[in-house]
């Protein structure tokens, strides 16, 4: 199996005062065309850029707590990029896995194609616990290029059993929540908000999907207590806005799919004792 090329800035170095954070250390920046498409007409490309990099800065600034959550100028580069819109839900229909797939099938990708993949759990659980199998498996679905390429795509360009990768896509396509004995506690759209069928007791997060027989359960890391909400759902809509920067049609599932550690980072962080 090809290993995919590594790279090369470690992003501790560029958020000191957020040591375990991921790829929002890193700028990229958003998309001019689709803000022009989608009803930005008070930037020219100039001054779009400008706030574009302004609102990295300040995103950036808050998570590392230089600056509030709610941050005035953060706002006002949010709307001035017009980022700050309702939060809406992907109603696309639900697609069926061909087969199950196991959190050691996601680890073993991970572990196959990432050395430090124990250092990079950090980016999931926000400390140095030991790496479970869910957690090193939440790391195959994680960009680790500057391509944007995740270890399950990388497996899955080689990978023999077909069935397998196309049921992996299916796990990809289906959101992580976070959950109560398998009772959603987060906003979803409705068809995705309560799996039905048995789940997994206790407080977690995971990624619920379809199979022919029923609901499955992927990548499922245990919580202490229910984190607080309000610190998820702040994260959650910074990490959205952030995502809008190149699609501004994008909705909350869209977001927890591209970048799924987010959300496991903040209800782990949000579950810890104060």
């Amino acid at each position: 199996m090809r290993r995919p090329p590594e790279r090369e800035v470690l992003v501790d170095t560029l958020a000191p005062g957020d040591p375990t954070s991921g790829d929002e250390a890193l700028f990229e920046p958003g998309d001019f065309v689709n803000y022009q498409r989608f009803g930005g007409t008070e930037l020219n490309e100039r001054s779009w850029r400008a706030a574009d990099e302004g609102f990295h800065a300040r995103a950036l600034a808050v998570l590392q707590g230089d600056a509030p959550w709610a941050d005035p100028e953060l706002l006002r580069l949010a709307a001035l990029l017009k980022i700050d819109h309702p939060t809406h839900h992907d109603l696309r229909p639900l697609r069926i896995a061909e087969v199950p797939v196991p959190d050691e099938v996601l680890s073993d990708i991970v572990e196959d194609l990432v050395p430090d993949y124990a250092v990079l759990t950090e980016r999931v659980t926000g400390d140095d616990r030991v790496a479970t199998v869910p957690v090193v498996g939440v790391l195959a679905f994680v960009p680790m290029t500057f391509e944007g390429r995740r270890p399950l795509d990388w497996w899955g360009e080689d990978e023999d059993d077909r069935a397998l990768v196309r049921a992996a896509r299916v796990v990809d396509s289906s959101p992580p929540g976070l959950f109560r004995d398998g009772v959603p506690l987060l906003p979803y759209a409705e068809r995705r908000q309560r799996p039905e069928g048995p789940a997994p007791a206790g407080i977690y997060v995971g990624r619920p999907y379809l199979l022919a027989t029923g609901w499955a359960w992927s990548t499922c890391v245990e919580l202490p207590r229910v984190p607080t909400l309000a610190a998820v759902t702040r994260r959650l809509r910074l990490e959205l806005w952030q995502h809008r920067r190149t699609e501004r049609r994008a909705s909350i599932e869209d977001c927890v799919r591209a970048r799924p550690e987010v959300l496991y980072r903040a209800c782990c962080e949000a579950s810890v004792d104060p």
